[in-house]
């Protein structure tokens, strides 16, 4: 008699699959643990962030750090989730974690062009969110 295999097989599995097979994929996933990372880091509570360093003074004052963290967090883990799913999610809802991926991406890219001189992560930035676009156009109802 054979055990049944756990749910944290199903997504070993997939992770497997996406970094094996599904380079776009392995992209989205990518894209969603920066923005889980960098929610993270908003979310700590460096005030730091809004007072001194004056790169996030431009965000700081349509909403606050924290508000920002939580953007990012919410957004990154709907991706993973729409990424890691075992079977694919429903078109809605892969173009719903892509679209808010989009918009922190394009948040922070135009927050770092919006300080003069724009510092160098400006560029990665950029390149970033111009990604995440591309991810949003691509989404289509048979695949990707």
């Amino acid at each position: 008699m054979m055990a049944m295999p756990s749910h944290w097989c199903f997504w070993c599995a997939r992770f497997r699959e996406i970094m094996l097979d599904a380079p776009w994929s392995s992209f989205d996933l990518a894209m969603s643990i920066i923005l889980i990372l960098r929610g993270t880091y908003l979310i700590a509570g460096f005030t730091l962030l809004e007072s001194v360093y004056t790169l996030y003074k431009p965000l700081a004052g349509i909403m606050g750090m924290w508000a920002y963290g939580c953007v990012c967090l919410m957004a990154g883990i709907v991706q993973v989730i729409s990424v890691l799913w075992p079977s694919r999610p429903a078109f809605e809802w892969r173009l719903f974690a892509r679209m808010g991926v989009c918009f922190c991406f394009v948040v922070f890219s135009l927050n770092q062009i919006a300080n003069v001189p724009p510092p160098i992560g400006a560029i990665t930035h950029l390149v970033l969110s111009g990604l995440s676009i591309w991810s949003v156009l691509r989404t289509s109802h048979n695949g990707g």
